[in-house]
């Protein structure tokens, strides 16, 4: 992204012709994500019916888009870092105002309802990056990852959003606790190290807390387990229910291309396999009932899959940019 991470205000630019190289390499790399082209797909509808209407037939456009404005996060009259934002987006607005979808527009600004998004950090499959937040706290990012920092961060609190895998060096501030949601499941912090995984297909989310002591939560549950240092413990989606595990130092081992599989479903090793080597895989296998332990430092997805094989006895065939098995 640029120097502000404003997706948004790329996507204006793209759109206007106007983006140089950096932004619309940036875009393309967003654009990865199939929840994010559609996301600009909606966007580019809009701007493309925008450009068809004539504003200046219509005299209610200013005194519709102020009522909006005032809608949305920072109201009328907005910090001054927002006026462009709003300016590019007026012309797009005054069309989905036209059309009676006011609630679109409002989903790209308070991210499907829920708090602002400021800024947005994301790793491809194949691809791990590290992230300084503004706090100073430091996060490696694993592969197909995605962390959102949420307006207000270091106001008050500081909370962010999860989905993948990450570790966390949080920086100390007991006046400002540091809140991670990753989807029904809360970590909270003041300062601490730890390792979350929190995948959106897998069933469950797990921590692993090498510093420090944080709390652990459920949406679906009021109360907050405790996890100190040494200590892990997996959240089950379905119930909400945390339950503590053995605690493993190879859990963070990711970071340097180590592969660790402690009784994983088969499935999750299979889409694990896809992240970390930027494949697809097809299964088809018998192997959905079974779980695997094992641990791969460095080694090739040939190599992983040729000791798979030993274990299970399956077939590897390659098909263009897809690997079968059978």
């Amino acid at each position: 992204m640029d120097k502000n991470n404003d997706i948004e205000a790329i996507i204006i630019r793209s759109l206007e012709g106007q983006a140089n190289a950096e932004e619309e390499r940036s875009l393309r790399d967003w654009l990865r994500e199939e929840a994010h082209r559609r996301q600009y797909d909606q966007v580019k509808n809009l701007w493309d019916a925008a450009a068809g209407v004539d504003f200046g037939l219509d005299p209610e456009t200013d005194r519709r888009w102020e009522s909006l404005e005032g809608q949305l996060p920072g109201g009328a009259g907005a910090r001054p870092g927002r006026v462009i934002r709003f300016q590019h987006w007026r012309f797009a607005a005054a069309a989905v105002l036209l059309a009676g979808l006011l609630g679109l527009i409002a989903f790209y600004f308070t991210g499907r309802g829920g708090p602002a998004i400021a800024r947005e950090y994301a790793s491809p499959a194949g691809e791990q990056q590290e992230v300084q937040l503004p706090d100073g706290t430091l996060v490696a990012l694993n592969a197909a990852s995605r962390l959102q920092v949420l307006r207000g961060f270091g106001e008050e609190e500081r909370r962010i959003r999860l989905e993948g895998e990450g570790y966390f060096q949080v920086s100390s501030d007991a006046g400002r606790p540091f809140i991670i949601e990753a989807g029904s499941a809360r970590v909270q912090v003041t300062g601490t190290a730890f390792n979350l995984k929190a995948y959106p297909e897998s069933s469950a989310v797990r921590l692993t807390v090498t510093e420090g002591s944080v709390r652990f939560s459920s949406a679906k549950k009021e109360a907050a387990r405790p996890v100190a240092a040494g200590e892990a413990a997996e959240m089950d989606k379905a119930s909400g229910a945390i339950r503590s595990l053995p605690y493993d130092e190879r859990a963070a081992a990711w970071q340097q291309g180590v592969l660790f599989f402690d009784d994983t479903p088969w499935p999750e090793v299979v889409r694990c396999l896809e992240r970390f080597f930027a494949v697809k895989i097809s299964d088809q296998t018998a192997l959905q009932e079974k779980r695997y332990t094992a641990a791969f430092d460095n080694q090739s997805l040939e190599e992983c899959l040729k000791v798979m094989q030993a274990t299970f006895g399956f077939s590897v065939e390659s098909k263009g940019e897809r690997v079968v098995l059978k």
